[in-house]
């Protein structure tokens, strides 16, 4: 098969499609799907799913697959890091409740990944790498127990004869530790049951994320175990933005992924409008705010009406986007025009964004534009030539340390290893 990608909506409350009103009112709900239909259809080489989180969301998933014939797929997060950031443990029940939500509702979903990391610190600062570093002794135990985490998922699936598929997370701080965990914490998995493993994530929590590390794991991907990538599916965990998917774009242009399902999942644009952001489709980031700026409403409003036609006009869309559901006075209509509104303008936000990296895929040339409009990006030009094991090796001694990055410690900080030892 060519290359496929999907854009993979998560946070699916910013969207407003779970509203009792979209499934209460045939007229309306047959115009969501129609909506879902228009963007999934777009193009059939990149497609459009979504996202819930089976534990913090799990009343989403019955809701959810109501339009699940409208989407590539329907996916279920396993909501793993709000258990520890709400300060709960993950139980073997908790574990056993989201996987069966996971296998009623989803087709694809994420398991419970042991993270080999130490932290010093607050380590609910996800973004922060300062405070964390990577437990290489602990590797292989974490491993083994997301292996088992894995095996435990899959045979609930079976025992309740799902066609739930999870995504099998990969954990790493280089190119021997992540080749480690995908065969330590495959050889957890019974033979029999590996067939139902359904693509891959290589996360990037133990290894950083800057453009180095970016390229780092979209290559790592490629040297997994034949059992790992014969599904052709390779899933990019919280990825929005274009230079995020920069490496993945070229290695499609290149050949060096083939027969790929590309999916990636993202909160930027569903959680955009309600943050006062709009992403147009010359690939721009709009800000707008309560104020009524003429110039951006009106532009949001073209970029709308492209994609589907409200018949209002630059004034209405500022009062529908800065009014609270709750309050719209049926003066100006039902509350499902104000609900149909931020669902169009979320959609679009997708939409243009899929059609730019459609463009990108489609052309090297737009692909450099975006390099050279940006010094640092220049070093995405130079992977282009990475098609196998030793073209990348090579790149790493010549090119690499040019390369910004962002990553995880293989160490403690000085502080703890001078006051400790090690």
């Amino acid at each position: 098969m060519p290359n496929k990608l999907t854009y993979v909506a998560s946070g699916p409350g910013y969207i407003r499609i779970t509203y009792s009103e979209v499934f209460n009112e045939p007229e309306f709900f047959d115009r969501v799907r129609g909506h879902i239909r228009r963007l999934n259809g777009e193009t059939p080489e990149h497609t459009f799913g979504i996202l819930y989180n089976a534990w913090v969301e799990k009343n989403f998933g019955p809701i959810l697959h109501k339009l699940r014939d409208d989407l590539e797929f329907l996916e279920a997060d396993s909501g793993g890091l709000q258990v520890i950031s709400r300060g709960l443990k993950i139980t073997e029940a908790i574990k056993q409740e989201v996987y069966e939500n996971q296998s009623k509702w989803s087709d694809y979903a994420m398991g419970f990944d042991e993270i080999p990391l130490q932290f010093s610190g607050d380590k609910s600062v996800i973004q922060d790498l300062s405070g964390r570093w990577f437990d290489k002794d602990n590797l292989e135990h974490c491993a083994k127990e997301t292996g088992k985490n894995f095996k435990n998922q899959i045979e609930t699936f079976v025992k309740n004869k799902s066609k739930a598929k999870p995504i099998f997370v990969i954990q790493g701080n280089d190119y021997d530790s992540f080749m480690t965990w995908a065969e330590t914490a495959l050889a957890e998995i019974p033979t029999e049951l590996r067939s139902k493993i359904g693509g891959v994530a290589i996360a990037g929590s133990s290894l950083g994320s800057g453009p180095l590390e970016d390229i780092k794991r979209a290559f790592f991907y490629t040297q997994l175990p034949d059992e790992l990538q014969v599904m052709k599916h390779l899933h990019l965990l919280g990825v929005g933005s274009i230079t995020r998917l920069l490496p993945n774009i070229i290695f499609l242009q290149n050949g060096l992924y083939k027969d790929l399902h590309l999916t990636y999942d993202s909160t930027t644009h569903t959680s955009g409008i309600h943050m006062g952001r709009f992403f147009s489709k010359e690939g721009a980031n709009l800000d707008f705010g309560r104020h009524f700026d003429r110039r951006v409403y009106t532009k949001i409003l073209e970029d709308m009406n492209l994609f589907y036609d409200l018949g209002i006009d630059a004034e209405e869309l500022h009062f529908r986007l800065n009014t609270n559901s709750t309050n719209f006075k049926l003066a100006r209509g039902s509350r499902n025009d104000l609900i149909e509104t931020y669902i169009i303008a979320v959609f679009t936000c997708v939409s243009n964004f899929k059609r730019n990296i459609n463009e990108l895929i489609s052309s090297e040339h737009e692909v450099s534009k975006v390099i050279h409009s940006n010094k640092k990006l220049f070093i995405f030009e130079s992977i282009r030539g990475i098609k196998n094991m030793a073209d990348y090796q090579h790149w790493i001694k010549t090119v690499s340390r040019h390369a910004r990055s962002n990553p995880v410690s293989s160490k403690p900080p000085a502080t703890l290893t001078h006051l400790f030892g090690g």
